[in-house]
Order: C-alpha cells, then structure tokens, then sequence
C-alpha cells in the first residue's frame, strides 16, 4: 500500500526529489511500517535530515533502515540511488560494511559517537567499485523511550581532495627524483620506481618498445609523452579500484610530462657532454696555447700542451697566475688578467712583448692573445679563457728583415749619390773636349773623318750623361718638369735627331707621323722619352727594319706610338 492518494505529511515538505522520494515511498513494506505510526522520534529526526542542506543518512531501527536528503543524493548517484531509500544500511554498504560495521554497533548499542576525516571506504559506483574518501560522523539519536533508536550520519566524499594531494605528492616525489637523474636509463629506473610504489592507483608500470602491444591488454593506459621522445612508450595499468576521474587523466599526463623532459635533459646533457668532451679533446690537442684560470687567485683549472709549451712549464695545474708567472707581476701584461677578471670585458691583443723565464733565463718574447671571462649561470665571472699564440719567431725575422730593408735603403741611397757625382765628375772633363771641338769646327772648314767620328761619339757620351743625371735625380725624387708650350713637330724631330745614329747605321726606314699643334709640358722631358723608345726599336729590330712613330690626339690625351718590325717584348717582360 503505498501513500500516493494521501496528504504529505507535515515533517516531510515538498518541493524536492527526496522528499517526494520519501512521501510516496512503501514504508509498510519496512521495519519503519507505515509513515502514519511513525514515532515522534522517528518522525524528528527524519525532518531534520530531509530538511539540512549537508549530506545526511539516518540509520533506524535494529535493521538501521536508511533514510537520506537531496544534498547526499550526488554521493550516490550512479550507485544505490534510488534503491538505498528504506533499505538496510548493511545492504546498502555491503562494500564498506565490514570496515563500518563495529563502530556503527557500538554507536547504537553504547551511545559512542565517532568522526573520521578524509577516511577511505570503497562504494559501489558507476558499475564498478571505487576507492572514495569521506569525512563522516555517527551521532545517536534517542527515541521517546529515551532508547537509542537510530544512528544520525553526516558525511560529506572528500574523494577529489584526497587524491589530488596523493597525486601530487606522487608527482613531487616523481619530479625530485628525475631532477638527480643524468642518463636515459637512470630516468626510466626512477620513473618505474616511483610509479610502482603508488599502489592505490597504479597496478602496474612498464616501459615498452615503440609499436609493440601492450603487456596488460585493454586496460592499460599509454603515457602521453612529449613529441621529442619518440623511442620512448610508458604503459601504465590503473589500480581496479582506482578512480578514473579526470584527476587520473591529469596525473598520466603531469607523468608524462615530467618523464619526456626528464629524458630530453638527460639527452641533452649527454650530447653537451660528448660536445664538451670533443671540445676539450681539441682545444688539448689544438695547435695554439689553450688554458682555464679560475677565482681570484686565477688558478690554473687545466692547460693543453701548446700551452705548457710556449711556456716552457708542463706541472700547472692548480698552480696560480703568479706561482706560474713570478716575473709578471705587478707588470703592464700580468695586470691585465686581473682588470679583465675584475672587470669581465674581453681583450685582444695585438703583438705584445713579455719577458718570460724559459729554460732558466729571462726571454724576449712576443705573443697576441685572446682573454675571454667565464661567467657562471647567474652571470658572475669564475675565470678566464685564455688563448695565446707564441709569434717571436715572426716578429724577429720581421725585425731582421726590416733591419736588411734598411741597409738597403742606405745602400741604395748612397748608389744614387754616388751615381749622382759620378755624373757631374764626368760632365767636368766633357765640357773642354766639347768646347776644343767646336773651335776646331770655327778654325777649319775641312773638318776630318775622325773629326766627325769624335764629334758624334761625344755627343753621344754627353747623352748618356745627362741621362745618368736623370736616373739619379729620379731614384731620389728631384727630378723637375719644365713647363712650357711648344710645338710638337719640334719636338718629336729633337727625339729622332737624338736616335738618328742608330737608325741610320742600320739603315732602318722610319715613318714619322706628327700633327703641327701646340702641346703644353717639358720638351726636353718627351723627346727624352721618344728617343728611348726610338733607340730601343732600332737596336731590337734587324738593319733595314720598319719603325713607325706615330702622334695623335685622343682628347684629352695626347697617344705617341712607336712601332717597329724587331723581336718586340714577351708580356711578362712588358
């Protein structure tokens, strides 16, 4: 018989699913019996549990016949809602009955009341059993016999709490451990060591082979990693009674997370080892002075063998800058080590000089080096990078060679001088033989062979002079240019008288090519030049040659050619 025809009763209300749950539910078919015979007490306790906004179950009677509220309604959904309303509390905990069931007695039978906080019982929920957590309490509720007559529980799931803080203990557990790891194997080691010490969520943790199956079926759960690692899979098995609530999916993911990175530091650590160890490998077996000098006594950290080399010093290590280097110090040099310590700005330097004891002895020695500071990962200095090139042999043979440039130079300069007075020596006694011979010219009108023959080779000799001035004026810049406009015909005529000998004792055919202009600059200078190139033409090119003397105008400039039929030059020679 049930009470659906009937007038709610007063201590139930209306207006919610519970109470409407409880007003039309078939109390007969219980040990409560019908809703009318209820006891005051009975009746109490039931409006104060329907009518409280917390979570509340009431427990009555030997049976502990369940009655609870809309605000406990969410703990069981999915579970014995609506089938726990007027049922027995043993039937609808069997789950948790054995862990409940002494204290519930002695709550009903002794009056002792009881709280847990965060405690675990497992519920029977969404069609498998879960681990869940609550904080919950047994209070005695006395009937009008001034009997206990039921049991008043409040009891609020603190499920999601508790697992986060167990999870992200787990996680912080997982994190500190990855962060001492340095290989692959070592992250995977801790990773399977932490992941399985978590029994309450986690039955099981592997670590396969890419494209390989799972090792527990269905239900086990693939890490997601980071994209980098990809030869890397994670298999995670849940524990039965574990939660698969999107904390879980978060915490797979937050492991994921810290196991891909764990693995690319100790990848990265491992490539930046094998960086490092390839780098010192070089920089010990490199061709120039390599060395480390830390804190601020610049202790020597290490040093490769051209370095200990070049200074003649092969037991360094741990020595400091002045243990090595006594004679530098309080020097120009040794000073800047600790400006560029103390100051942390680089050098370079160009060729500097150093007197450093080697094999006993002070040496003059000359060096460029580079001094880089080291910082630390908060930027602070720790040492100096130093690299050195011993270039003293450079430097001496340059010093050397200089020092023979210069002997030339001087060697030189007094060849010039010497030519110089050589040419007005030979002008002194030139000047009477050309002056007897032109009397003898003005005294006689027969003038003689060998009277022509002297005259000729005279003037030749004068010549030959005055360009032996001319050298020398030019090797020590005093030549001079006398400008004046002239006319070119003239002057070209002056360069062919002047070759005129040698072409005419070849019997060379010479071609003269010349417009009649006005031409600005030294005569005596371009008849000069012509000449030459004429007289090189007539003595490379065979007796009866073509030679061609060729002037014209090209604005701005003035082009003079010279052509002949002879051997000519090589390029090279040119």
């Amino acid at each position: 018989m049930t009470n659906e025809n009937r007038s709610v009763p007063h201590f139930i209300g209306t207006g919610s699913p519970m109470r409407d749950l409880v007003a039309t539910f078939d109390w007969a078919a219980t040990s409560l019996g019908p809703l009318p015979g209820w006891s005051p007490g009975l009746k109490t306790a039931v409006s104060i549990v329907l009518n409280s906004a917390e979570p509340m179950v009431l427990w009555w009677g030997p049976d502990f016949v369940q009655v609870y509220n809309d605000a406990f309604v969410p703990t069981i959904q999915g579970g014995s809602h609506p089938a726990g309303l007027g049922q027995a509390a043993a039937l609808s905990w069997s789950e948790a009955w054995a862990m409940i069931r002494n204290e519930v007695d002695r709550c009903y039978t002794q009056g002792v009341a009881f709280r847990h906080e965060d405690a675990f019982l497992p519920i029977a929920r969404n069609g498998r059993l879960e681990m869940a957590y609550w904080t919950y309490s047994y209070t005695p509720v006395f009937g009008t016999s001034e009997g206990i007559e039921g049991i008043l529980v409040i009891c609020s799931e603190t499920t999601a709490s508790v697992l986060k803080k167990r999870r992200d203990a787990v996680l912080a557990r997982l994190n500190d451990s990855l962060a001492s790891c340095v290989t692959e194997d070592e992250v995977k080691t801790v990773a399977l060591r932490v992941l399985n010490a978590c029994p309450e969520d986690i039955a099981s943790v592997s670590i396969a082979t890419p494209g390989q199956p799972a090792a527990n079926g269905s239900a086990t759960r693939k890490l997601p990693i980071a994209p980098a690692v990809r030869d890397v899979d994670i298999d995670v098995t849940p524990a039965s009674a574990a939660s698969y609530d999107a904390g879980f999916d978060l915490l797979l993911a937050q492991v994921g997370d810290a196991v891909g990175n764990a693995v690319l530091r100790a990848r990265a650590a491992q490539e930046e080892a094998l960086a490092a160890a390839d780098r010192d490998r070089l920089l010990m077996g490199a061709p120039v002075g390599t060395a480390v000098f830390v804190g601020d006594e610049l202790t020597v950290k290490w040093a490769n063998q051209a370095y200990c080399e070049i200074i003649d010093q092969y037991e360094i290590d741990g020595k400091s800058f002045d243990e090595v280097f006594p004679e530098l110090k309080g020097t120009p040099l040794g000073n800047v080590f600790r400006t560029v310590y103390r100051t942390g700005v680089p050098v370079t330097s160009k060729e500097t000089h150093a007197q450093i004891r080697l094999k006993g002895e002070l040496q003059d020695r000359y060096y460029t080096y580079n001094l880089v500071p080291l910082r630390s990962a908060a930027g602070g200095i720790y040492g100096l990078w130093v690299i050195v090139v011993d270039i003293t042999e450079q430097v001496v043979s340059r010093k050397e060679t200089e020092r023979l440039n210069e002997e030339l130079n001087v060697a030189a300069r007094a060849k010039d001088e010497f030519l110089a007075l050589l040419g007005h020596e030979l002008r002194n006694p030139l000047a009477p033989i050309v002056t007897a011979l032109q009397l003898m010219r003005l005294r006689s009108a027969d003038i003689g062979r060998e009277q022509l023959i002297m005259e000729r080779q005279v003037e030749h000799l004068v010549r030959l002079v005055d360009d032996l001035l001319d050298v020398s004026k030019i090797t020590r810049g005093l030549i001079e240019l006398r400008m004046e406009a002239v006319n070119l015909v003239q002057v070209m005529q002056k360069a062919v008288e002047m070759a005129e000998y040698l072409l005419d004792r070849k019997a060379h055919h010479l071609t003269v090519k010349v417009p009649d202009i006005t031409w600005y600059g030294d005569p005596a200078r371009l008849a000069q030049v012509v000449a030459n190139l004429l007289t090189n033409a007539a003595k490379y090119t065979d007796a009866g040659g073509r030679i061609t003397l060729v002037a014209q105008l090209v604005p701005p400039n003035l082009v003079v050619t010279v052509r002949d039929t002879g051997i000519g030059l090589s390029a090279d020679a040119l």
